[in-house]
């Protein structure tokens, strides 16, 4: 049934610059959780807050590849996958399995290493305890009738600065418009002094005199971030032209907005 799924998903493969983009297949699976875990805290690797990288993966992959492989895309180069899309169409699915099958199955394995003292690194147990008693809390409040999307998206460092993270991204939202998803969210972490999402927004309403109807973006400023997340950064490209792309959801730009925006939407201006 996996394979079924993941083999009907829509659209073709597509050439980006020296690499290929195509439908998650199931035999991605264990790659797509490596480059997970090998990106995880911008690219220090699960391993440094938490020792368990299975209980990672599955925490940060598990719907998408096993509930929703449809709306999963990765990227190659010279036949090896080197990055991911795992997209989500209607988070309120999202959030349904992760509270009934998923989560209870990481905590049940999560309880059992530490009552047999399995995880060694006081780290590991720090985190732990940090997601049970504050990791809730982090989650904004979105209002998912209207943003019901989301993606969550890496791509290994080989694969920097060649569009991949963009075309996937723009790839993902196709899919968004042909289930006729009202629009998507996402989170961006930013250092207090400013970062690229905040010149991004600046410049977006300059030249463009257009909000982002259609995407929702919780930003939030942290004491002491040294930079951006890759996650964040692609994000903050895709919403140039993210009012574009889903533009059923009440957008009223000013005249020549769409055209320079969908100029870009190859990905080479964001990628």
């Amino acid at each position: 049934m996996h394979a079924e799924r993941s083999a009907a998903q829509a659209g073709d493969t597509a050439q980006v610059g020296p690499g290929l983009i195509r439908p998650y297949r199931a035999e991605d699976r264990e790659l797509v959780r490596e480059i997970c875990r090998r990106t995880a805290y911008r690219n220090r690797g699960s391993a440094a807050v938490i020792e368990d990288g299975e209980l990672f993966a599955d925490y940060w992959t598990k719907y998408y590849t096993d509930e929703e492989p449809e709306s999963a895309l990765v990227v190659e180069e010279d036949g090896k996958v080197i990055g991911y899309l795992l997209g989500c169409v209607d988070s309120t699915v999202f959030l349904r399995a992760m509270a009934r099958r998923i989560v209870p199955a990481i905590l049940a394995r999560a309880f059992f290493r530490l009552a047999t003292f399995r995880y060694r690194d006081p780290n590991s147990r720090r985190m732990l305890y940090w997601l049970l008693r504050y990791g809730w809390q982090e989650d904004p409040a979105i209002p998912l009738d209207r943003y019901p999307g989301h993606y969550h998206c890496n791509v290994l460092r080989q694969g920097y600065g060649k569009g991949y993270y963009s075309a996937l991204a723009l790839r993902f939202l196709d899919r968004l418009d042909e289930k006729g998803a009202a629009g998507l969210h996402g989170q961006v972490q930013e250092p207090v002094t400013g970062g690229p999402w905040m010149r991004m927004v600046a410049t977006y309403r300059a030249q463009f005199a257009l909000d982002l109807p259609a995407l929702h973006v919780r930003h939030r400023q942290a004491d002491g971030e040294q930079g951006l997340g890759r996650q964040g950064r692609g994000l903050s490209r895709l919403a140039c032209v993210g009012g574009r792309k889903v533009s059923h959801v009440k957008a009223n730009p000013a005249p020549g907005a769409y055209p320079r925006a969908g100029a870009r939407r190859d990905g080479r201006a964001f990628g």
